[in-house]
């Protein structure tokens, strides 16, 4: 049984530059039509956490001025980051300019997992116990798609290559208790054109669906390349793997 926090949860979801972001679907998408559909993941994420039945303090970060206007639309607070030295860099910069108590929790979770759900991060945060991190790994197992820990400074953002395994081997080395929880929909994050394939082919009520099955220019490019129509199809059952306690 997980500690029930009654204190704060903060969440972070940190943003990329709009131009720089999705640069592996180059070859497939135009930078407009990458920029849109960055926003519109954003959107299915912030729509989410909105949704989320606890008490939630979200933070968006970017350096992009842009995103601040989509964060305002769900009334959550905007950093305009200052340190411009990468992912991780702005995360510490959102923790240590709004959590204060050491005994809140901070979750960590990407503006590109479209699919996820208020469940999910609800059944996460039940997960969560006081010194412990709880991790969500993307669906390679390698990187990490959603962090919960306690306190907000047990282990740094360490996002990246092989981010997962290197979340995870900080905390135990500082002693803190481990708890991987696989989640379908956390896991899968939009980078590549087989992602993109695989989220294209599925029926989800999102913002990023509708934009690449209305966008006239952008649907045919997809059914095209990945040489499907795109149809409604049954929306992929939830299912959670929870790994053991360690």
């Amino acid at each position: 049984m997980g500690y029930r926090f009654t204190l704060q949860v903060y969440v972070i979801v940190p943003v990329k530059a709009l131009e720089k972001s999705k640069s592996r679907l180059s070859k497939l998408l135009t930078l407009n039509e990458r920029v849109n559909l960055s926003i519109h993941m954003l959107r299915d994420v912030l729509t989410t956490l909105k949704k989320v039945n606890f008490r939630l303090r979200v933070i968006v970060v970017s350096c992009d001025q842009r995103i601040k206007g989509i964060a305002k639309d769900f009334s959550f607070s905007f950093l305009k980051e200052k340190t411009l030295k990468g992912l991780n860099s702005a995360i510490k910069e959102a923790i240590e300019t709004y959590v204060r108590d050491e005994d809140s929790s901070v979750l960590i979770i990407p503006s590109d997992i479209p699919m996820i759900k208020p469940e999910d991060l609800e059944f996460l945060i039940n997960q969560m116990e006081r010194r412990c991190i709880v991790i969500s790994p993307s669906k390679d197992w390698k990187g990490t798609n959603a962090l919960l820990m306690n306190p907000p400074s047990a282990v740094p953002p360490l996002f990246g290559e092989e981010s997962f395994k290197r979340h995870r081997e900080k905390a135990f080395s500082r002693g803190l208790k481990v708890k991987t929880c696989y989640l379908p929909r956390v896991a899968l994050d939009i980078d590549t054109e087989k992602d993109l394939q695989e989220f294209f082919s599925l029926r989800t009520d999102t913002y990023t669906q509708k934009y690449l099955s209305t966008n006239t220019l952008v649907k045919e490019k997809l059914e095209k390349r990945f040489n499907i129509h795109f149809r409604l199809l049954s929306e992929q059952p939830l299912f959670q793997k929870r790994a053991k306690d360690k």
